[in-house]
């Protein structure tokens, strides 16, 4: 963890936003939070925002929770702790009834509102606000010293984007000092070109033109218990109601980030993420001692594997492979992989606990089966002889046991697809 001896950083908390329901992502969310979705085979997605603090000696956190909290709750006590003379913390803030709100969150800065009274009677100067569902590397640290510099009141992380993604996200318009001079959620076509900013030479040659928030925020204190609590104490979420409230009233600056970002919106861009950087693990610095993804260790025996060709691959402690061929895909902790089975392009979530003999339980693929572009959630199995193809000809559909989303057939929690299944395309 890099060390840091500037007491800004001291005066700083964040708020992780963890409670969200995700619905673009089910089923995968039928039963946990959408940060507690496992990514890359051993971490959670919880653990992107927090490694991010922590690489930056930010160590007062707070998650706030609402949706599915036990899964995340439960994650976050097990796995990330301080010592004794420590003034970190990390502490889940979960939706709750009080004396003076009967309420669940009722949005991203509603989740704040309600849990500002955290922060009272301290000394903090600053709350940065992060997303909990981000696939990203960022040094806050940097967009606190230029926070500071600026002598900003509000900032707002910003990573250009060319025309056609432009209208999928909220597009900020700045001047040649980096200030925010007006905001758009969403914006239609028809309007973009008054919406362009000055990205730099290099960005622009990609006809990146175009700012998009990405949901990253550092506030003054002051100033956020201000908005939340005497201006726009109705506004309710960050996007809509409080950024283009506060334009013109509070100095809001644009941080641009030029780094790897993605947001698992839906489960194709986390199938697509997730197997990206199987073949690009330098976005994230997987493999450095520089700047860490932190997570719960895993107790389990090391992978093994018996006469099988991997290619692209992640393999997570605990599984076996036996007489496979694998490409392009991962196979999370503790799954089985039966002979002469093919998979390409997958992402085989795993659990965290091996199958228990004694009940004659299973979790993985059998013998002679064929997957492709297939997402298989925690606790599941699929028997022997078994193809399913997922393709972008495949319309949307539910099952009992799989649904398609996006042309990707994804495997539900606890599902036991039986011998001989098709579905999708025949190979």
């Amino acid at each position: 963890m890099n060390q840091h001896n500037n007491s800004y950083l001291k005066k700083t908390v964040c708020f992780v936003l963890g409670g969200g329901k995700g619905s673009r992502l089910a089923p995968l969310t039928e039963y946990c939070a959408k940060p507690a979705i496992s990514i890359l085979g051993n971490y959670k997605l919880i653990d992107v925002p927090i490694s991010n603090c922590l690489n930056a000696s930010l160590n007062k956190i707070f998650i706030l929770t609402q949706y599915n909290a036990a899964s995340i709750n439960s994650y976050i006590k097990d796995t990330y702790h301080f010592d004794n003379f420590s003034d970190g913390y990390i502490n889940i803030l979960s939706a709750e009834q009080t004396n003076t709100n009967t309420e669940w969150f009722a949005g991203t800065a509603d989740a704040v509102r309600q849990t500002l009274s955290y922060i009272d009677n301290t000394d903090l100067q600053y709350v940065v606000i992060l997303s909990g569902d981000q696939l990203y590397q960022m040094d806050f640290d940097k967009m606190l010293k230029a926070h500071i510099k600026a002598k900003a009141e509000i900032s707002i992380a910003s990573i250009a984007v060319n025309e056609q993604e432009a209208s999928r996200f909220g597009i900020l318009k700045a001047d040649k000092n980096n200030r925010i001079v007006d905001f758009v959620e969403k914006p239609s076509d028809y309007i973009l070109s008054d919406w362009k900013s000055d990205t730099g030479a290099q960005l622009r040659a990609k006809g990146c033109n175009y700012l998009a928030s990405m949901g990253i925020y550092i506030f003054n204190v002051a100033v956020l218990k201000k908005i939340l609590k005497e201006q726009i104490p109705e506004g309710n979420d960050f996007g809509k109601d409080i950024i283009p409230s506060s334009l013109g009233v509070y100095k809001t600056q644009s941080f641009l980030f030029n780094g790897y970002w993605k947001d698992l919106g839906t489960i194709a861009s986390f199938l697509e993420s997730n197997l990206e950087l199987v073949n690009n693990p330098q976005e994230l610095q997987l493999y450095t001692a520089d700047k860490r993804l932190y997570g719960r260790p895993k107790l389990h025996a090391p992978a093994r594997i018996l006469r099988s060709r991997l290619d692209a691959s992640l393999v997570a402690d605990g599984s076996t492979i036996e007489n496979c061929n694998i490409q392009n895909s991962i196979i999370g902790p503790c799954l089985t992989i039966l002979g002469n089975t093919r998979i390409k392009n997958c992402y085989l979530l795993g659990q965290d606990n091996y199958a228990h003999g004694k009940y004659n339980t299973f979790y993985g693929v059998g013998k002679n089966c064929v997957l492709e572009n297939v997402i298989m959630d925690e606790y599941s199995s699929i028997g022997n002889n078994v193809h399913i193809v997922g393709h972008a000809s495949m319309a949307d559909r539910d099952a009992e046991n799989y649904c398609v989303r996006d042309g990707i057939v994804v495997i539900k929690r606890n599902a036991k697809i039986p011998n001989n299944t098709v579905i999708g395309l025949e190979v």
